[in-house]
């Protein structure tokens, strides 16, 4: 029997050998059910849970599929008690079912439960009649969290009600990408999820487009929530551009102007914002309005407050939106139980092979601590090592010189501290964009960029989030929130709209060299690592030039 890739370990672990033949096999059959959690260049580590199971179940996976997988990609045998684990684990999928009979949502087990699943059911005030719990329509969501973690994912079939109507449909000119299609089909598909759910797709790939088609099928009043103003008028925009539908039917709730329409685009900080007596009045105002379905765009970064608005809305249609499931808050289960499981997800590079995004390549170039520097960083606590390591005065020189080499290209500078960020921008004699930006001076200065009057455009954290800006093919990152790999995804999904001459895009990360920051750099690489991105390493101690003697621009 041919040796495949895969060492499997006792405690759920997978270490896969990246010089294998059928490496790359591999790393696309684990992204379905495991998590990297690791990943130099010769081995990855990846880890196997509960949720990552459960994300598979949601999109057909059962425990022979996982483990014929494992076997077929393996070294050598899988041990048994991981094998028994992931068929345990696999079978509590549709276990417990949440159905509504009448007016009742009725939640019914269909295997035999732990003691203490069902003493929480008790504790949680719930009636028993038969092996079937009458759950409340206010605690469908929180009972669906609880169980989930305990270990028992809830099958949500109960179905949604029918908010009002919405007289919407996309222009015959906007033709769906096949995948596009498949993304809706998945959300619709009643047989597996219950028609709520998330759906993951490379940045640049079209998610909108998957939300306004969900829209224009589902043709009811609808809820949209993004991440910034500047998203939101961009929703704004595309509904405009791509839909026959009534414009004073879309109604922007954010900044200065807050309106509610049959088609309202909020923000979540618009939604969280507290008044002085602690209340959310955002919040509830829109929550009491008929909507039948609520789009999370970025659905990887809803705060706190918005799972529980989810968990009171569970009888209208959910759909999350996402390049990438990561939080750094390790609540991905709340995304899974409140919003819904993935139902589609498709890697980036398989969008890239297929021409809808721009080909990326990703250096990490390490740049040498500022001998000014050096004292303070020994003497340093960690934090504050880790500061002057990202701020190094050394990264403003390569900076410059990748700005001048080059020349002629639309490229972003993407930096966390602001002063840095301020210094280079003053520097190159380009604009800078940070929180503090006014929202016309922000969307004015992205419109210039758009138009090629603008070469580069200096931004903050304000990059890691929805700002569509196509002809972008260069960034640079002078620093970033320490190990988020999120963030990582995100300043890359900048550069992915596909180019017009079919040019490729590219990403590079400037590290301190021989500090806190190349260890943080390897875990903000894991998530476009597990896609299948590889970051080419160039020290540069002589200049950029020099370090790239040989490589092509």
């Amino acid at each position: 029997m041919r040796r495949g890739p895969l060492v499997v370990g006792t405690e759920r672990r997978v270490w896969c050998y990246m010089d294998h033949p059928r490496a790359k096999e591999a790393v696309r059959a684990l992204a379905i059910f495991a998590e990297l959690i690791k990943s130099p260049l010769q081995v990855r580590e990846y880890r196997i849970t509960e949720l990552s199971l459960w994300h598979a179940c949601a999109l057909g996976w059962g425990s022979r599929e996982v483990l014929e997988t494992l076997r077929d990609l393996a070294m050598g045998p899988i041990p048994y008690p991981v094998q028994e684990w992931i068929v345990l684990t696999m079978n509590r999928w549709g276990g417990l079912v949440l159905e509504k009979s009448g007016r009742r949502y009725q939640l019914v087990a269909r295997q035999p439960l732990s003691e203490g699943v069902r003493q929480a059911l008790q504790q949680s005030g719930l009636l028993e009649r038969g092996g079937r719990w009458m759950v409340p329509a206010r605690q469908r969501g929180e009972i669906k969290r609880q169980l989930l973690s305990l270990g028992y994912p809830v099958l949500d079939m109960a179905g949604h009600a029918p908010g009002e109507p919405l007289d919407i449909d996309l222009k015959e000119a906007v033709i769906l990408r096949p995948y596009q299609e498949e993304a809706v089909q998945a959300f619709f598909d009643e047989g597996r999820h219950g028609g709520s759910g998330v759906v993951v797709l490379p940045c640049g790939s079209g998610k909108t487009i998957v939300g306004l088609a969900v829209m224009a099928r589902y043709r009811q009043q609808t809820l949209v929530l993004t991440s910034t103003t500047t998203a939101a008028y961009q929703w704004k925009r595309e509904i405009e551009d791509k839909c026959e539908i009534a414009p004073d039917s879309i109604g922007v709730y954010a900044g200065d102007e807050r309106v509610i329409k049959p088609v309202t685009i909020s923000t979540y900080a618009m939604m969280t914002w507290k008044n002085p007596r602690g209340a959310m009045p955002h919040l509830r105002e829109l929550a009491r309005h008929p909507w039948g379905l609520v789009i999370y765009d970025e659905v990887h970064l809803v705060p706190a407050p918005i799972f529980r608005f989810s968990a009171g809305i569970q009888n209208c249609r959910r759909l999350g939106l996402t390049a990438t499931l990561v939080r750094e808050d390790g609540r991905e289960a709340d995304v899974f139980s409140l919003i819904g499981p993935k139902c589609f997800d498709l890697p980036w590079r398989t969008v890239e092979e297929e021409g809808w995004i721009a080909r990326a390549e990703c250096y990490e170039l390490r740049v040498p601590l500022d001998p000014a520097a050096e004292e303070a960083y020994r003497q340093a606590e960690s934090r504050q090592r880790w500061r002057i390591a990202a701020t190094n005065p050394r990264k403003l020189e390569v900076a410059a010189e990748l700005v001048a080499r080059h020349r002629g290209t639309p490229v972003l500078v993407i930096g966390h501290y602001l002063d840095q960020l301020r210094e280079l921008a003053h520097r190159l004699g380009a604009p800078d964009i940070t929180g503090d930006t006014p929202e016309r001076v922000r969307r004015e200065t992205y419109d210039a960029f758009r138009r090629g009057e603008i070469p580069v455009l200096c931004l903050s954290r304000v990059a890691n989030t929805a700002v569509d800006l196509p002809d972008a093919r260069v960034a640079v990152e002078l620093s970033g929130n320490f190990g988020s790999r999120q963030e990582e995804a995100q300043r890359l999904g900048r550069l992915l709209r596909p180019k017009k001459d079919g040019g490729e895009a590219r990403l590079y990360m400037l590290v301190t060299e021989g500090t806190e920051e190349v260890e943080t750099a390897v875990r903000r690489q894991q998530f476009l690592a597990e896609q299948g991105y590889e970051y080419r390493i160039f020290a540069v101690r002589a200049g950029v030039e020099h370090a790239f003697d040989g490589v092509s621009q």
